[in-house]
């Protein structure tokens, strides 16, 4: 289960998005699925890797089993970067 790291903020910037993160003090540039998993993280409260992949499949009308692994790498990818984080199950 995961979490968006509290007061991470994102805002566009040309063609691409930019996250910063109070826990780093760091600002990164991600793209357009990572700031649907990172919006549905801070709306949701929290989220497994199964339910931002039914939430990206109903989005591009992809199945949800071919996310998977790019769900989780990006999960894994903003815990490191201070945007989420892991919550005990």
């Amino acid at each position: 289960m995961y979490a968006a790291a509290s007061g991470v903020l994102i805002e566009p910037l040309a063609d691409a998005w930019c996250a910063f993160s109070p826990l780093s003090g760091q600002t990164h540039l991600i793209n357009d699925t990572s700031v649907a998993i990172l919006e549905h993280l801070q709306a949701a409260g929290h989220a497994t890797v199964a339910d931002l992949c039914a939430l990206l499949a109903e989005e591009t009308g992809q199945p949800a089993t071919e996310a998977v692994e790019m769900v989780a790498g990006a999960l894994n990818t903003f815990v490191l970067a201070g945007l989420a984080r892991c919550l005990p199950a």
